[in-house]
C-alpha cells in the first residue's frame, strides 16, 4: 500500500476518535490500583470504577447490604496521596446491593485519583480502592497526530 494512504487513513481513523462526542475512556483502560493498608478497604463499597466521556468522570459503584447508614464521601488527588473531598453521598440501611453514582464536572487536564470514603454509624472509616484516569489520553493522541501532520 502506498504510504501516504497509510498516512491518510492513520489520520482519518485518529479525526475520528477524537471528533466522535459518545467515545470514552474507561478506567479499565488506564487504571491501576493503589494498595491500601487491608484494615482501611472497604469490604462494603465494590465495582468502583471511573470512566471519562465528554470532558467529565462518571464515578460509580454498588454497596453490599447495610444495617446502618453511613455518609460516603467521594475524594480526588492530583497526585494519589493528597485527596480532597469533592462530593458525598447519604448511604442508608438497605437488605438489597445499592448503586450509587457522581459526576466530577471539574476534573484534572491530566491523571486523576478517586476513592471512595465510608464512614459507618459509629464513625469507623474504610476506603475503597484507588482509581487513576488519565484525562490527558485524547489531548496527547491529538498533539500526536497534529505534530506528525505537520511533517508533510
Amino acid at each position: 500500500m502506498n504510504p501516504n494512504k497509510n498516512f491518510i487513513l492513520l489520520g482519518l481513523l485518529l479525526f475520528a476518535l477524537l471528533t466522535n462526542t459518545n467515545s470514552s475512556l474507561n478506567a479499565q483502560d488506564l487504571q491501576s490500583e493503589t494498595p491500601l493498608d487491608e484494615k482501611t478497604i472497604s469490604e462494603e463499597i465494590q465495582n468502583f470504577n471511573v470512566i471519562i466521556k465528554s470532558g467529565k468522570v462518571f464515578i460509580k459503584w454498588t454497596q453490599l447490604p447495610s444495617e446502618t447508614d453511613c455518609m460516603l464521601s467521594i475524594e480526588k488527588s492530583d497526585n494519589g496521596i493528597d485527596f480532597e473531598e469533592i462530593g458525598t453521598k447519604k448511604g442508608v440501611k438497605s437488605d438489597f446491593v445499592l448503586f450509587y453514582s457522581f459526576i466530577d464536572h471539574n476534573p484534572s487536564s491530566s491523571i486523576s485519583y478517586y476513592k471512595v470514603k465510608h464512614t459507618n454509624s459509629n464513625g469507623e472509616v474504610s476506603y475503597s480502592a484507588i482509581r487513576q484516569i488519565n484525562n490527558q489520553a485524547k489531548k496527547e493522541l491529538a498533539d500526536t497526530y497534529l505534530s506528525t501532520a505537520s511533517l508533510n
